[in-house]
Order: structure tokens, then C-alpha cells, then sequence
């Protein structure tokens, strides 16, 4: 005798989880990529962005800006990398936030009024590493509290 099949729901992500993480990513991708309204007087200090081995080491990387901007950058990637850690345990699959944070910055590099800056990327990383361990301390949770 075979067991039940579990419900369709508890094997693949329901097309509302689908439908928001969709629109969440392109709300990221509209926010790092877009247009901005204004003008950012930093782009021309540093064209190759995190290409530059010099961006990672200048003390103007590190202590300039402004730390709310740093703030919001980790917060943007937290739901992004809780989303990871929720959706599967493979490594790719965790790798996949800070795939993208990478990417973001090297297309920033090539778009006119965009910066591409080394803050921004470990920002981003940052809050996806803290997505992470919040959704697999969760789930460790939700998982304990279950009865067998």
C-alpha cells in the first residue's frame, strides 16, 4: 500500500509565494537598476566600481555614504535571502542572493547613472546572510514544534 501524496501545496510554492517573489525581485531589480531622479556626484570617481581593487581598499569606500543607505541596502536582500533558505537547503540555491547582488553591481558599472560600489555589495550579502539564518532558525523552529 502507497501512502497518500501530499497535497500539492506542501510540495511546490503556491502561485501567490510565486507571484510575490516575482514581484518582489523586480521591485529589487527596479530599485538597482533603474533610473534614479537624481544625480549621484561619486559615478565618475570610480568607473570600474567593484572591479576596482582600489574601491575595495580606499578609505572613502568605507567611510563615505550614508548608513542609511548602507541600512536599506541589507534590508532589501534580507526577504531575498530568507526566500533561498526557505525554498531548499542546496548550496546553489543559498548562493543564489549573492549571485545576484554580484550581478547587480557589474551591470551598474556599464549603466550611465548608476555606481557600482563595494559597500553595496557586502550590504546586500549581508542582509542575505541574515535572511538566511532567520528562515533556517524558523524553520528549525516550526520543525521542532511539529509532533512526529
Amino acid at each position: 500500500m502507497t501512502a497518500p501524496a501530499l497535497p500539492i501545496r506542501h510540495r511546490t510554492p503556491g502561485i501567490v509565494t510565486v507571484a510575490a517573489a516575482a514581484g518582489y525581485l523586480a521591485a529589487v531589480l527596479w530599485i538597482t537598476l533603474g533610473p534614479v531622479p537624481w544625480a549621484q556626484e561619486s559615478l565618475a570617481e570610480n568607473p570600474l566600481g567593484i572591479l576596482n581593487p582600489e574601491a575595495w581598499t580606499a578609505r572613502s569606500t568605507w567611510l563615505g555614504g550614508r548608513p542609511l543607505e548602507f541600512l536599506m541596502n541589507v534590508a532589501m536582500f534580507v526577504p531575498l535571502g530568507a526566500l533561498a533558505a526557505a525554498v531548499g537547503r542546496s548550496r546553489a540555491l543559498l548562493a543564489a542572493p549573492f549571485a545576484l547582488t554580484v550581478g547587480i553591481e557589474l551591470v551598474q558599472i556599464a549603466l550611465p547613472d548608476r555606481a557600482s560600489d563595494p559597500r553595496d555589495l557586502v550590504a546586500n550579502a549581508l542582509g542575505a546572510v541574515i535572511g538566511i539564518v532567520i528562515a533556517r532558525a524558523w524553520l528549525a523552529r516550526r520543525d521542532a514544534d511539529r509532533p512526529r
